[in-house]
């Protein structure tokens, strides 16, 4: 089903679309997965057996509900900066550089990112240019994103 979410003008059409099945021995259809006009996609299952993987060139601000996901730079032309979520304890997301024009993961105000004891900035950022390095960030409480991970070469400030 695809749907309209807003009003609608020139040139402009936001909308979701929405997969929905029928289980065995009912008649009305159950949603099991939703496509927003932002490109988010979540599922009506609480259990998700995968990370979603998110490839995205330019970054972007990240919302909590995307926790779990797996954001890549990949086709990147610059500096791909992802912003996270203010930090809320159990968010957790994962990111792989997989392009040398670098990615940038940006802590939100009063959030520090802290990567094998060598702590950011408030709001600072931790970076790599280096294709394959990997980084896993769990929020532990509401203002400190811990590694739980870390491949390859970031540099935090």
């Amino acid at each position: 089903q695809v749907c309209v979410d807003a009003t609608v003008g020139t040139g402009d059409m936001p909308g979701r679309i929405v997969f929905s099945t029928t289980p065995d021995g009912a008649e009305t259809p159950v949603e099991r997965l939703r496509i927003s006009s932002t490109g988010l996609a979540t599922f009506s299952d609480a259990v998700l057996n995968r990370l979603l993987v998110v490839p995205d060139s330019d970054g972007r601000t990240i919302t909590a509900t995307e926790s779990g996901s797996v954001f890549t730079n990949e086709g990147a032309s610059a500096n791909a900066n992802f912003i996270l979520p203010t930090a809320a304890a159990n968010l957790f997301f994962v990111f792989i550089c997989n392009d040398a024009s670098g990615m940038q993961v940006t802590a939100a105000s009063g959030d520090t990112i802290n990567i094998g004891g060598t702590v950011s900035a408030t709001a600072g950022n931790a970076q790599s240019i280096l294709i394959g390095s990997s980084l896993t960030l769990v929020a532990i409480n509401a203002t400190e994103w811990m590694a739980t991970s870390s491949l390859g070469t970031w540099t935090v400030t």
